[in-house]
């Protein structure tokens, strides 16, 4: 469950939760080794095991990586779910 103060990935730190939508949840996040501060989406936790939703969540992140504008966030960092780890998929913005 996601909450202030979670650790993900040990690496960022969640720090409060600015918005949700239809895919998931997005939280204002602090990576731990810099301080640097970024946008972090999950993906909600029911649709982990949707192949199809996580397969959404891959394009959308590929998708996002390949796009430079200044008007379009830079990705940074994701994450997305594998067999033997804790399910998490995530995207940093």
């Amino acid at each position: 469950m996601l909450r202030d103060g979670s650790i993900i990935d040990g690496r960022y730190r969640l720090l409060e939760t600015i918005g949700s939508g239809g895919m998931g949840s997005v939280w204002l996040a602090e990576k731990l080794s810099t301080y640097e501060r970024f946008a972090i989406k999950f993906i909600h936790q029911h649709a982990l095991g949707d192949d199809s939703y996580c397969a959404r969540f891959s394009r959308e992140v590929q998708m996002l990586r390949g796009l430079r504008h200044p008007n379009i966030v830079d990705v940074f960092d994701w994450s997305i779910p594998e067999p033997g780890r804790q399910p998490s998929a995530y995207v940093v913005m």
